[in-house]
């Protein structure tokens, strides 16, 4: 059988992927589980449990950059890969097209995967990026099928499952899902660390605000859903006690009526606005991220209690190969890897610089780091046009989901480097994707998005 020429839909109503719409019900039931499974899988929720790690320890004291196996994890992988692949040659025809088209994104996994021959370890980099050539190659498949509100109707099952999952685990389990030593008390649920449950909890919380936002007060059962969705994840982030991933969410929220300044039809007005959002919340993250460092340092401490020391040396490092960079998932190796000077400054060991630009420049060099910037940028402005022209959440999601990655790497590890959470990439390649093959109106849509809480 072959669905990808006469029979799957992507869901665009004017778009050149598009084919007629019908199939089996079967197969159907089929993509939207895929897509479902899909989120979920590249949560990394399943990582501990499966890999028989879910235990009461501290996880700081663990920081081996080294993802360890399992044959359970072996086996939800290899079903996995054997779907994806089924899928993608049913349609091949269409994600071909589409990767046409993503010449920069392209071009960027390229060098990625050039960049693991100069890697230290040519194996383990090699491995993490054919992973994320993986996730790419899941996003790709996913923008061709589905909608952007096809595909965040079944992302919010998945988030608010797998939010639930923790919910209740940490009720039920707390000796392990509540982090003991440094940090005790924190949820962190089923992941190694509180602060990868709130990383997961505010790029959940964006998708079920995004679809509050534009939903049909009419329809009282999905908005009751996706406010609860979106209640669990400031409560799980509020109990994970992380204030910057607290502040994100509140910033985010504040920032849906604003949109409606940025859906003006003032050609000055929208970037003016835009760029100003994001300035102000950059720096407000970085502020609430290192509040107690500054008051240190505005009294006694002029190095931020050493986190600029790290960034000193991590700027050194790049210095030394700004071109290439230590390779893909090169940089951060532990005692075996450079990062061993990081750690004699800091007299700790952090696992990556607490800064995403600066982690990608040290992996990729400036070349990598062009290219995605470069990418990100050419997105950005394709979404303020939709966020003008397209209604409800199609306008809405891929600007408030652009604006969020680029300030989240303010303040943590680069996301395109973090092969235990693939999920921020997989929606970075569906929605930069989704919204090159949808057709923008010609002319600008009526303001139909509702401010309501």
């Amino acid at each position: 059988m072959n669905v990808s020429h006469d029979s799957v839909s992507s869901g665009y109503p004017s778009d050149d992927l598009t084919v007629p719409l019908s199939v089996p019900r079967w197969f159907t039931h089929l993509e939207r589980g895929f897509a479902i499974g899909a989120v979920m899988y590249h949560t990394s929720f399943m990582y501990l449990p499966l890999a028989g790690r879910l235990i009461s320890e501290d996880p700081m004291n663990n920081r081996s950059p080294v993802l360890e196996s399992s044959p359970l994890l072996a086996l939800l992988k290899g079903l996995m890969l054997i779907t994806l692949f089924f899928l993608v040659s049913q349609r091949w025809r269409s994600i071909g097209r589409l990767m046409m088209r993503r010449v920069g994104l392209l071009m960027l996994m390229g060098w990625i995967l050039a960049s693991c021959f100069w890697a230290p370890s040519f194996d383990y980099s090699w491995k993490a990026a054919n992973e994320l050539c993986i996730v790419t190659l899941t996003g790709f498949y996913l923008a061709a099928r589905f909608s952007l509100r096809e595909f965040l109707d079944l992302a919010a099952i998945a988030l608010g499952l797998v939010a639930g999952i923790n919910f209740l685990y940490c009720l039920a389990v707390p000796s392990i899902g509540l982090q003991i030593g440094i940090q005790a008390g924190a949820w962190r649920g089923v992941f190694i660390q509180k602060n990868t449950l709130s990383r997961m909890m505010f790029f959940s919380a964006l998708v079920f605000l995004s679809l509050i936002s534009t939903q049909d007060r009419n329809d009282r059962s999905k908005l009751g859903w996706y406010r609860s969705g979106l209640l669990l994840c400031t409560l799980l982030t509020l109990l994970s006690q992380s204030k910057a991933g607290l502040l994100f969410i509140i910033g985010f929220a504040l920032l849906v009526p604003l949109l409606k300044v940025l859906r003006s039809r003032h050609q000055v007005v929208p970037p003016i606005v835009f760029c100003a959002f994001l300035i102000a919340t950059m720096v407000a993250v970085f502020v609430a991220g290192n509040y107690e460092e500054i008051l240190a340092a505005l009294g006694r401490d002029a190095t931020l209690s050493g986190r600029t020391e790290i960034w000193g040396v991590l700027v050194d490092k790049i210095a030394q190969r700004p071109w290439t960079g230590y390779g893909y998932s090169g940089f951060w190796q532990g005692k075996e890897g450079e990062s061993i000077d990081v750690w004699y400054v800091s007299r700790d060991m952090p696992p990556h610089g607490h800064n995403g630009y600066l982690d990608m420049a040290l992996d990729l060099g400036l070349v990598g780091l062009g290219l995605f910037l470069v990418n990100v940028v050419q997105g950005l402005g394709r979404s303020l046009r939709w966020l003008r022209q397209m209604p409800m959440v199609e306008g809405l999601f891929p600007i408030l989901y652009l604006s969020a990655l680029l300030v989240y790497n303010i303040a943590e590890d680069s996301f395109i480097g973090e092969s235990s959470f693939n999920l921020i990439w997989l929606f970075y390649c569906y929605v930069t994707s989704a919204i090159l093959i949808g057709q923008i109106p010609s002319q600008p849509l009526s303001d139909r998005f509702t401010t309501e809480p």
